[in-house]
């Protein structure tokens, strides 16, 4: 079934790649949350996985938790709590929460 939606997905957008992982971690679960193409993936064990075409550019947002600040990114590029990461490039990012 996968296939299959992948291979409608691949026609219907017009895209070129193939898929790849985007593997996503945080330092601290109770810290904070990402958010990946607006949608919150559970990564209550601290690690987040999934799969995207590598012609799509794919955005994730730290989010902390009350009584957390999000600290940076390991692992990635960029300053404030947005990246835009692509897949098959994207491993070992990991957003930072500080306890304040």
């Amino acid at each position: 079934r996968h296939k299959t939606v992948y291979s409608f997905l691949k026609t219907d957008l017009e895209l070129t790649g193939e898929t790849a992982s985007v593997d996503l971690a945080v330092n601290d679960a109770k810290g904070g949350k990402l958010l990946v193409e607006g949608v919150a993936v559970n990564a209550k064990s601290g690690k987040w996985s999934g799969t995207f075409f590598t012609d799509y550019k794919v955005t994730v947002k730290a989010v902390p938790a009350e009584g957390y600040t999000f600290s940076g990114w390991t692992g990635a590029t960029g300053s404030g709590d947005t990246i835009t990461v692509t897949p098959g490039q994207a491993s070992g990012i990991t957003a930072n929460f500080t306890k304040k």
